[in-house]
């Protein structure tokens, strides 16, 4: 079974995947096909708009899953210390 640090640190990984999987999707690369020597008239240019938004969520959740990523791994941390300081005083069921 694994331990709830483990457990932390695992969910830390996968946020990290998934920023990572963000961060590349191909919606980042849109804008760049989607400017004015594509396309021009207003519906071009609120398409454009929406894509720089969503462009901008997806890095902003990205970061967000960083952030995640960080904090499960400190309380990861936190965990560990608590396992360790409960069986140095000999307390079994510290996970």
């Amino acid at each position: 079974m694994a331990s709830i640090a483990e457990h932390l640190r695992n969910r830390a990984w996968g946020a990290r995947a998934l920023a990572l999987r963000l961060e590349s999707a191909s919606l980042l690369a849109l804008d760049r096909h989607a400017g004015t020597d594509t396309w021009q008239c207003p519906a071009a240019d609120e398409f454009f708009l929406t894509v720089v938004d969503f462009q901008h969520r997806l890095l902003g959740a990205a970061d967000d899953l960083r952030w995640e990523a960080l904090r499960l791994e400190q309380q990861a941390e936190e965990q560990e210390a608590t396992d360790a300081a409960a069986a140095a005083v000999g307390f079994v069921g510290a996970r």
